[in-house]
């Protein structure tokens, strides 16, 4: 059979399993939710294996250019907030320029990385110049997201584990109590509920703004359950709530104009107007908010380490992190 279903340890899996050119594939399709998409996924398969068939007759290994648009249809596309994915189709443009579209995903390995981070730097990675290292560091992390889901597409590749060591990567900020009671202090009560959520779940500015009430279950004990779906690495996690939280959810629920599921759980009242919007950016208010209370050098994602130290300095395992 051209598609099946396969129970596996992470749950039931589609998988394809044709012949082209005398040689058998056989291989898990990731990122398909139901029969329809895996087949459809499957005969877009083929035909990309039947394309790779060269003057000899023999299936040539899935290429870069394969890989990537196999990536962004199957992977990237359902995951990810349009403007995220625009952000991700500049890595992968460069990372064509640099390994060229025909190369072998295979042929991609720790050397080659290694030498590709050597020309970000030197402004010879295809860019337009020189990038830093840590702007390198997300372009390196773009490649091997395309690699590892090419290994998974069943491309028979490794992928590479090169990771250089960033120096900038060393500045970790996090809120005291004090200079937290000071920021609340300073700000408006939307932004007050945003600092709280952040610090009780250590969630991504992306995860919050993207959160709907669909995504929060209060019901689930022992005391509810929050699920971040736009997440940097794509898979969705489930938080369980801390008292706090889950306090600042049943307020903000109880108070919400509209709690169908599709609706943001965080949203902003249009000035004059009976009208609620799903809540955009606030650089300005966080920035008026910080000289307010006099708090210097702290980034909202700092928020995250907030959580994070507060957790360490407490001793709690890393599995029990997400009940405090």
């Amino acid at each position: 059979m051209a598609v099946y279903k396969r129970e596996g340890k992470k749950g039931v899996a589609f998988v394809c399993d044709f012949i082209v050119a005398g040689q058998r594939v056989n291989q898990t399709i990731p990122g398909v939710r139901n029969l329809r998409e895996a087949k459809a996924a499957e005969a877009r398969m083929r035909a990309e294996a039947e394309a790779r068939i060269n003057a000899s007759g023999n299936l040539v290994k899935m290429s870069l250019e394969v890989a990537m648009e196999r990536y962004v249809a199957e992977r990237l596309m359902p995951r990810s907030k349009p403007a995220a994915v625009a952000n991700y189709l500049i890595y992968l443009g460069m990372i064509r320029d640099y390994f060229g579209p025909s190369r072998p995903v295979s042929a991609i390995n720790n050397a080659a990385c290694a030498e590709w981070w050597g020309a970000l730097l030197a402004g010879r990675g295809g860019g337009k110049g020189p990038v830093k290292a840590n702007t390198a560091k997300r372009y390196l992390g773009q490649l091997k997201a395309v690699l590892a889901f090419a290994a998974e597409a069943g491309a028979g590749n490794t992928v590479p584990t090169f990771s250089p060591t960033v120096a900038d990567d060393a500045r970790v900020r996090w809120l005291t109590t004090e200079e937290e009671d000071a920021l609340l202090a300073a700000s408006p009560p939307w932004l007050q509920d945003m600092i709280v959520f952040v610090i009780e779940t250590g969630a991504r500015k992306g995860e919050m703004t993207g959160l709907r009430w669909r995504d929060v279950d209060l019901q689930q004990q022992p005391r509810g359950i929050v699920r971040l779906y736009f997440t940097k690495g794509g898979e969705p996690r489930g938080i369980p709530m801390s008292k706090r939280l889950r306090a600042l959810l049943e307020r903000l629920k109880e108070g919400a104009p509209d709690t169908r599921p599709d609706t943001p759980v965080f949203q902003w009242q249009v000035r004059g107007a009976e009208i609620w919007a799903p809540m955009g950016d606030f650089k300005k208010s966080w920035a008026a908010a910080l000289k307010a209370a006099g708090i210097a050098d702290l980034h909202f994602h700092d928020l995250r380490h907030t959580f994070a130290s507060r957790l360490v300095q407490r001793a709690v395992p890393l599995l029990q992190v997400p009940y405090l």
